[in-house]
């Protein structure tokens, strides 16, 4: 008997190779589009000041509803992850 979840799980498997390929193309469009945007020093000016505004205050706050909380997260992640995105686009440029 395997361990569960041992075996590699691929979330693609239900696309035919040609929506595979158009994911793929469209992963690789979104990042030459955000490294167009976000290439230059006025761009990582903004990217340093969203994280210096969002990412690096505190996400939960005495007595904030949940909710609130959970909208931060998910905007700072929104912002983690734009940045990861150009980062990746820079270096395979």
């Amino acid at each position: 008997m395997s361990a569960p979840f041992a075996q590699p799980v691929d979330p693609f498997a239900h696309l035919t190779p040609e929506q595979k390929k158009a994911m793929f193309d469209l992963g690789q469009q979104l990042d030459q589009a955000l490294l167009a945007v976000f290439n230059g020093p006025e761009a990582d000016r903004l990217l340093d000041l969203w994280d210096d505004h969002y990412v690096r205050q505190p996400v939960i706050w005495l007595n904030s509803p949940s909710v609130s909380d959970q909208m931060r997260e998910g905007r700072n992640d929104f912002i983690r992850r734009i940045r990861e995105k150009v980062n990746k686009a820079k270096a395979s440029a």
